[in-house]
């Protein structure tokens, strides 16, 4: 006789067995206790639900005192900045308009900071100079930096495009935002909440410093005045080239000639001089220019050398005393040039052979036989630091250099032996020569006032150039517009930082309460059984 048994709960599945004569046996269909369902996690999650909020609460609490801890034990600093562009008008790059090098550093440099420091009173808020100094930072600042990348990135999405074709782009992207870079720069100021500077004051401090390096570069270094101009007496004196004979007269006036092609060189280098015209003539400096080539090219080589190379010449024999004079000179200094050229050649072999060898470059003994004093005692001090390649490219530029010297030593010296051998030919004679002598004074004294009427030209161009300069308004720099979030950065307690560690403690409480919930029911359990 079957007999079957159920206990409370059997309905709710706690238990139920099946037995046979009162005797219990097993029931082969009791569901294994084993099996969860999505069901029953839903409903153990919810039962958990007080302890997991409890646990996201408690961990939520630690962390917020972890960051305010951290957060007592750091200043807080508040960023101010600006932006500018500059705008000093200057034919080179990384120049001031005087010609002095330009670095965006300038803006802190020492004598610019001094003045902010002073004129802002920043000592009565406890701050020293070089505390000062530390808060403020300059770097380059690319201000089309979005309009370019957005114009770029426009053109590189063309499918059709080569490799070759999108390395151009990207190049030029890269060249495009190195110039526009050139141009910005920010300059921010960052200042802790314990100095209790006013707001007001640290955005003034902040455009105070382009400010105070504009008016110092200015006013005191002088960086947008022109170089003062060379003397404006007569760069040909008529009374030396009377005194001297006819061929030392002409090479007399191509030295000079080349003194009026420095004068204008320079001139052209300054920023606005291209399009500046002097007010008394109306030339510009390519105007002037143009006429000392006329000058140097038709008159001095192809008017008046070919007749100093026939051997015109008023004293023979004195000017052949003196170029025999400067021939032995040239020869000598050739000689030199030479030798030291053929001295570098055997140390950079010598060198070679000793670092292929391993030991390092030359030695003591063996370079005091090439060279003596100093320039021995640095050829083996920078071969005992291991200047390498170079150290050997040093030495090449040096035997270069004394290459190209001995070669024009040479040719001085084989100009000058054709001259005196014309001279004591003594070719030109009669009216002939009565004639040539004739033009060459003539050809003489008309270049000898022309170059003379070129120079103070040119002085009286940069005169004028200076004083347009010191009368137009000027200016280093404009101030540009940031976009308002960089302008002014405060600290903030809700940082990327903090809500990352916020999450985590949330989500480590949450997981803690869970198995605390679970420990409990299981503790409970144990109890019961």
């Amino acid at each position: 006789m079957d007999k079957t048994i159920s206990g409370p709960g059997a309905e709710a599945g706690g238990f139920y067995v099946r037995a046979q004569g009162g005797h219990p046996a097993a029931n082969h269909d009791t569901p294994h206790a084993e099996e969860l369902t999505l069901g029953d996690v839903f409903r153990f999650a919810i039962s958990a639900l007080p302890f997991m909020v409890a646990g996201a609460v408690v961990f939520g609490l630690i962390a917020l005192m972890m960051l305010t801890f951290q957060r007592a034990g750091l200043p807080s600093m508040s960023a101010y900045r600006t932006a500018l562009l500059v705008t000093m008008n200057s034919n080179q790059p990384g120049k001031y308009p005087n010609g002095s090098d330009f670095a965006y550093t300038d803006l802190r440099s020492p004598v610019v900071l001094d003045e902010v420091f002073r004129t802002n009173k920043l000592s009565d808020y406890n701050i020293s100079l070089a505390g000062f100094s530390d808060m403020v930072t300059v770097e380059p600042y690319s201000p089309s930096y979005d309009s370019l990348a957005e114009r770029f990135r426009a053109r590189l999405e063309n499918k059709t495009l080569t490799f070759e074709e999108r390395k151009g782009i990207e190049d030029e992207f890269r060249r495009e935002i190195e110039a526009d870079r050139a141009r910005g720069i920010l300059v921010t100021f960052s200042a802790s909440e314990s100095t209790k500077l006013p707001e007001v004051l640290a955005q003034k401090i902040v455009n105070d410093i382009p400010a105070k390096w504009a008016s110092v570069f200015i006013n005191q270094l002088g960086v947008t005045n022109l170089p003062v101009p060379v003397s404006g007496e007569d760069i040909v004196d008529t009374k030396l080239v009377a005194e001297l004979d006819y061929p030392l007269a002409y090479d007399y006036l191509v030295n000079q000639s080349l003194l009026v092609k420095s004068q204008l060189e320079a001139i052209r280098a300054l920023p606005g001089s291209i399009s500046f015209v002097a007010k008394a003539n109306g030339k510009g400096v390519v105007d002037l220019q143009r006429e000392l080539e006329s000058i140097d090219q038709f008159r001095l080589k192809l008017g008046l050398k070919p007749i100093v190379d026939q051997g015109l010449t008023r004293e023979p024999a004195v000017t052949s005393l003196i170029y025999l004079n400067l021939i032995n000179s040239l020869e000598k200094d050739a000689s030199e040039q030479a030798a030291l050229s053929q001295r570098t050649s055997s140390v950079i072999n010598e060198f070679r052979s000793n670092k292929d060898a391993g030991q390092g470059g030359i030695t003591t003994s063996a370079s005091g036989a090439q060279f003596d004093g100093a320039f021995v005692d640095k050829i083996v001090e920078l071969s005992k630091q291991g200047a390498g390649l170079e150290f050997e490219q040093d030495l090449l530029r040096k035997k270069l250099e004394y290459e190209i010297a001995n070669v024009n030593f040479s040719d001085r010296k084989g100009r000058l032996v054709e001259r005196l051998n014309s001279i004591n030919q003594g070719t030109l004679v009669g009216d002939v020569r009565a004639n040539i002598e004739k033009k060459f004074l003539a050809g003489i004294a008309r270049s000898t006032d022309d170059l003379n009427r070129l120079w103070a030209d040119s002085v009286q161009f940069m005169n004028d150039l200076n004083e347009k300069r010191l009368n137009f308004d000027k200016s280093l720099y404009k101030l540009t517009d940031l976009p308002e979030k960089m302008r002014v950065e405060k600290p903030s307690l809700v940082t990327t930082y903090t809500l990352i560690v916020a999450a985590a403690a949330l989500l480590a409480g949450l997981v803690a309460g869970l198995f605390a919930y679970g420990w409990r029911q299981a503790a409970g359990s144990r109890y019961l059984d």
